[in-house]
């Protein structure tokens, strides 16, 4: 029902002017809220209860044409963008979940508050490393979550390196991370952006659907 409804939305793109797509996407709104009134009648339910089918295809036509929205009789626009963002959401749900990694034990803990606590310019990835050398095998970032746990506790000391670090380079450091834009279609495209820190000005911008180390380089 989802690709047929796209293939009919994309189709009346491409062969017919604007104010005939609106005409047609309005008659296609009507004739789904009539649908569903006739089935509510036939059923003699004393509420009104859409099929799921129902509302992904109200949801698509009002997104595809704005003007649609104002001829709903049977539902309301904001109910109509509620299935709207459900109908993304479920798109993109992960439905199989990693339950994670274990827990570290508090021992392991409590010997790298030591080390930090000893060693004020070692960083996660140092002590990581020290750890290794004793069959530890923890990885940096979760040394680095549990150092900075440590530190809002008051148990090991602000150096305020990081701190003289960003102010004597700020002229020069850069942001980078992606965002996601979903189409009504549920396709996605990731849009990576670099920004100037200091000056927050979008030096560069690009968008893929495949977010590869390569496009990244």
């Amino acid at each position: 029902m989802f690709c047929f409804i796209r293939d009919l939305l994309q189709a009346i793109f491409r062969v017919v002017t604007s104010k005939r797509k609106n005409l047609i996407l309005i008659l296609l709104l009507l004739r789904k809220q009539n649908e569903i009134l006739k089935r509510h009648i036939d059923f003699r339910n004393e509420r009104l209860r859409p099929y799921h089918k129902d509302r992904r295809s109200l949801a698509m036509i009002a997104a595809v044409s704005k003007s649609a929205i104002s001829h709903l009789q049977v539902f309301k626009p904001e109910t109509v963008l509620t299935w709207q963002r459900k109908l993304l959401a479920r798109r993109w749900m992960y439905h199989y979940r990693n339950p994670g990694r274990r827990p570290v034990k508090s021992e392991i803990k409590n010997l790298i508050l030591e080390l930090k606590n000893d060693n004020s310019l070692w960083g996660c990835r140092r002590i990581a490393d020290e750890l290794s050398k004793l069959k530890i095998d923890i990885h940096h970032t979760t040394v680095n979550r549990i150092i900075q746990d440590f530190r809002k506790k008051g148990m090991i000391a602000v150096t305020g390196s990081w701190s003289r670090f960003l102010k004597a380079h700020w002229d020069s450091l850069y942001g980078m991370d992606f965002m996601t834009i979903d189409t009504i279609f549920g396709k996605r495209f990731y849009l990576l952006i670099i920004l100037k820190l200091s000056t927050r000005e979008i030096k560069y911008w690009d968008f893929t659907e495949n977010p590869t180390k390569e496009f990244v380089r």
